[in-house]
């Protein structure tokens, strides 16, 4: 370690010169809305760093890892291409073959980790891998990084497993070939039924069946609808028959403003919803209220979302699950829309319809987000944005965005509050799939059957 200027170095045992991460004479920078923190690496055969689709070796470029329900575009190391899921870690190898270590990086907050490749002598094309610098980057909060040392690929993976805890172990039948509806609204029983019958005619084993949104009564979550749907815990019965599985869809909304709906008038009650700063409605609790399946069917309801730090949301959550299973005996759940995401960008206005909203507010970077200062305050680096005026306390109007589109782009408001705790959206937005999960995983861990979240 160092003091001036300040930086530490990690070495093998092998030799001092052997250096496996080092922070010396790079860059740390810690601020309310950016940290950065610059690592030397060994090698440039880096991987991990989030959820994307690309090659498996991460090139130089920027990373970004922020939970979006956005279409899964090709990443090429621009900014702002992640997909849904947000995992921090990077496997690294080492200049020995088959040797690596691996890098933790404990934040929620949105980051963008930019890799730059070091290069040899100038005009001289390298022969060997001169090593990497990864500047993690991020919009707040704190960083803590844990190093996993040494061993080859496997053992790494698995300290790091050891560490942040293992993932449930999966049912053989989850492994077979499934099949799936879609969202079309035409969807039905009879849908499904051709769709088994099929696979069987054609000899194609078929292990399980999962039904998207068209399955639930108006699109809300933990109902069946029962004209459409109607003897679907009879055909489930049929499935077990067969020996297949039955898998429905669960999105993690409640239609806001439906007093029929036990489940969000419980929400209302207990102070379980998340919370809006920008939009706040007395009718609704102050809850933020965004549109996903409710109101894009046209039921007229939009849509709150339960805070799943809360226990009161969890056991809402729980009973939920229950009446669900009751209606419709499943074996398994598939979790979606849970980064979360909403039609709306942040929030929508109660009474608001999207259209114009989205008539209001194109997500264009000339006129950024509906702002007609954009021009003159947005600045558009290709692989990061950035409002240059900061003189006023604010979520929005970032320092550091990355990519070209806000993070709150058909996503929750930076800004939304968890009443149980107090915590923004800015700092643990893309820990709410995680909750929910962790969540439902107790609802599964309490029950004497055993149906799997997938």
């Amino acid at each position: 370690m160092t003091n001036d200027p300040f930086g530490f170095e990690l070495r093998s045992t092998r030799s001092e010169k052997d250096t496996l991460l080092s922070t010396v004479a790079s860059d740390i920078v810690i601020s309310d809305k950016y940290l950065q923190i610059d690592l030397q690496v060994p090698s440039q055969r880096i991987y991990g760093l989030g959820e994307r689709n690309r090659q498996f070796t991460l090139s130089a470029g920027t990373w970004t890892m922020w939970a979006n329900g956005q279409a899964s575009p090709y990443d090429n190391g621009q900014g702002g291409l992640q997909t849904y899921g947000v995992h921090p870690f990077a496997l690294i190898q080492t200049q020995i073959d088959g040797e690596f270590i691996g890098l933790y990086f404990r934040n929620s907050n949105a980051a963008s980790p930019v890799i730059r490749h070091k290069k040899g002598q100038q005009g001289v094309r390298p022969v060997v891998d001169f090593g990497a610098t990864i500047s993690y980057i991020t919009t707040g909060g704190d960083i803590e990084i844990y190093v996993f040392v040494k061993g080859d690929a496997k053992q790494i993976i698995k300290a790091y497993q050891n560490f942040v805890g293992k993932p449930s172990l999966p049912p053989f039948w989850a492994l077979g070939w499934h099949a799936t509806t879609t969202a079309d609204p035409s969807t039905n029983i009879g849908t499904v039924k051709s769709m088994v019958s099929s696979y069987a005619s054609a000899g194609i084993p078929l292990e399980g069946i999962w039904l998207d949104v068209p399955y639930m009564s108006n699109y809300t979550a933990f109902t069946v609808d029962q004209t459409n749907f109607a003897g679907l815990a009879a055909f489930k019965t049929q499935l077990y028959d067969a020996g297949q599985k039955l898998v429905v869809i669960v999105g993690p909304g409640l239609p806001a403003g439906d007093k029929t709906n036990v489940f969000y008038t419980e929400a209302l009650q207990a102070n379980a919803l998340i919370k809006s700063t920008i939009n706040p409605d007395a009718t609704q609790g102050s809850a933020l209220t965004s549109q996903v399946w409710p109101d894009v069917v046209g039921t007229g309801y939009e849509t709150v979302f339960l805070d799943m730090f809360s226990p009161d949301a969890s056991k809402i959550w729980h009973d939920g699950l229950t009446e669900l299973y009751a209606n419709v005996p499943f074996d398994g759940l598939w979790l979606d829309m849970n980064e979360a995401t909403g039609v709306c960008n942040g929030e929508c206005p109660t009474g608001k319809k999207s259209e114009e909203l989205f008539e209001k507010n194109p997500v264009e970077e000339e006129n950024f987000f509906g702002q007609p200062e954009a021009a003159e305050q947005f600045v558009n680096n290709t692989w990061y944005s950035a409002w240059t005026a900061q003189s006023e306390p604010s979520t929005y109007k970032l320092p550091f965005i990355p990519g070209s589109k806000n993070l709150d782009t058909i996503s929750l408001s930076l800004n939304a509050t968890h009443p149980s705790n107090g915590l923004n959206q800015i700092d643990v937005h893309s820990l709410f799939g995680h909750l929910e999960g962790k969540v439902t995983k107790e609802w599964f861990d309490a029950q004497s059957t055993l149906p799997v979240a997938l």
